[in-house]
């Protein structure tokens, strides 16, 4: 099954949909309109900010770094649209409530 972008009515994937009989407002199952620009994506992008710790120590004259720790900063954290890379989501749940069609 397929939805129709415009009013999000489920139709057979290749037709048009009956209540706007408007050939090119098909989508993909499990895909969304984006809010802000209007074009069809199927996934967000999760926008995080990390801090990244690095053991230094000095191994034959060099500076030799391993990765420590990371922490994710848990108070930034936005889901955007691969497109238009704007925020459409700032909780998780509502990143699914918007990619399961809500």
């Amino acid at each position: 099954m397929a939805k129709c972008m415009d009013c999000g009515r489920k139709i057979t994937e290749g037709r048009k949909c009956d209540r706007c009989s408007i050939g090119d407002s098909i989508m993909d199952e499990g895909s969304i309109k984006c809010p802000e620009c209007g074009k069809i994506i199927n996934h967000l992008f999760r926008h995080a900010i990390i801090d990244v710790y690095y053991k230094v120590t000095l191994k034959r004259g060099k500076l030799c770094e391993r990765k420590d720790m990371i922490e994710e900063d848990r108070d930034y954290i936005r889901y955007q649209c691969p497109e238009c890379q704007e925020t459409i989501a700032e909780y998780a749940d509502d990143a699914k409530d918007l990619l399961n069609g809500g």
